[in-house]
């Protein structure tokens, strides 16, 4: 059985590293029946310093059907030893940009000469590359200029980010493995709600990517009677005090609660006491939040910087540019006066959309074949 040995800055049951904590455990869940996966990550949750309770550090557990080696010391001389203690037939990265991928190339070049897979999870998409641009395009300039690229198999989950890879890097598209991520699946009835009313929900990691001020400026300009839940990590305390201080400036119409982190197993029973999915979000290679969201029912207005795009066209929501302010706050005005039928038929249709979708992919087979490449 091939072995693969994943490399991932946070894993379950940490909840606090957003959407690649779920890309990774969806996919491991997925082919963990074909292979022997060992995940190694840090003993304690996303920005936390308190390990996980009821997990042993530092030693090999069986989660399920895989291995995890959960780390006190998360840096060269522990990724070394479980290099080569586990013996992997090829390694899998989950970052372009961390700390964690530098390390491990640096060991694999000079001391294991394995095969390594990264997936960027959206670093290298043109917003995310605008978020201390100074300091990435050095980084990039130097790995491109050392070519080391060259010693890396690329992974993409959508066609945006396969050409930003074949882009940057200056490689042709077909050198770029790109499969979808895998998302949960979930079976959600359609949501009600009353005539001019509108609950409005965010859940995202607080930090600028994310797009939290927009939605609230969004708000401020809208005239209804409008409650603004929000639920993520403070990732980002500067720019959290900025969308504060916007908070504080809100009209009487609008009511806004943060509600702090909410775990994954508690997002869909918690997107389902709301009935719209707000997320201008700067850049996402997938977004499993808004997979999620459209899951539940949530009617979603999210930017068009994600693959889910038309989504007006074919009844499953809004996706907006996001230098068209006023779009949004026309689309809430328009959902708040719905009638109850009408809305009940729109998250109905977002339902069916996104089920129609997941059910068109059959991705443990394109994962398998693509994983009898490596190695």
């Amino acid at each position: 059985m091939k072995k693969i040995l994943i490399f991932a800055d946070a894993y379950i049951p940490g909840f606090k590293g957003g959407g690649p904590v779920v890309s990774i455990s969806n996919l491991v869940a997925l082919i963990e029946d074909e292979y022997e996966i060992l995940v190694c990550t840090r003993n304690h949750d996303f920005g936390e310093k308190t390990p996980y309770e009821n997990i042993v550090s530092d030693a090999v557990t069986h989660v399920n059907k895989h291995k995890v080696l959960y780390l006190s010391s998360y840096g060269g001389l522990a990724f070394w030893r479980a290099m080569r203690s586990f013996k992997p037939d090829f390694i899998y990265l989950n970052s372009f940009f961390s700390r964690t991928t530098r390390i491990v190339l640096f060991l694999n070049i000079f001391l294991w000469r394995k095969p390594l897979l990264v997936s960027p999870r959206g670093e290298l998409l043109h917003n995310s590359l605008g978020i201390k641009k100074r300091k990435k395009n050095l980084y990039l300039s130097l790995f491109k200029t050392a070519q080391l690229h060259k010693n890396l198999i690329f992974h993409s989950t959508d066609s945006i980010e396969t050409g930003s890879l074949a882009n940057i890097f200056s490689i042709d598209k077909s050198e770029i493995r790109e499969i979808p991520n895998v998302s949960r699946r979930y079976v959600s009835t359609a949501i009600t709600k009353e005539k001019s009313e509108l609950k409005v929900v965010f859940i995202s990691r607080i930090c600028t990517k994310k797009n939290l001020h927009f939605a609230l400026n969004v708000l401020g300009n809208t005239t209804q009677i409008i409650t603004f839940d929000i639920y993520g990590p403070l990732e980002d305390q500067n720019y959290w005090t900025k969308c504060r201080e916007i908070i504080k400036n809100l009209p009487s119409n609008i009511t806004v609660n943060y509600n702090g982190s909410l775990q994954g197993n508690n997002v869909t029973e918690t997107m389902r006491q709301y009935h719209v999915f707000l997320f201008p979000t700067l850049s996402e290679n997938y977004g499993h939040v808004i997979v999620e969201a459209m899951q539940a029912g949530l009617v979603p207005i999210i930017s068009d910087q994600t693959p889910w795009v038309n989504l007006q066209e074919k009844n499953a929501g809004w996706d907006i540019n996001l230098d068209n302010h006023k779009e949004y706050g026309v689309v809430l005005d328009a959902l708040f006066h719905m009638d109850p039928p009408r809305f009940s038929e729109l998250s109905q249709s977002v339902i069916n959309y996104i089920n129609s979708h997941l059910n068109s992919c059959d991705l443990k087979s394109e994962y398998i074949k693509f994983f009898k490449t490596i190695g």
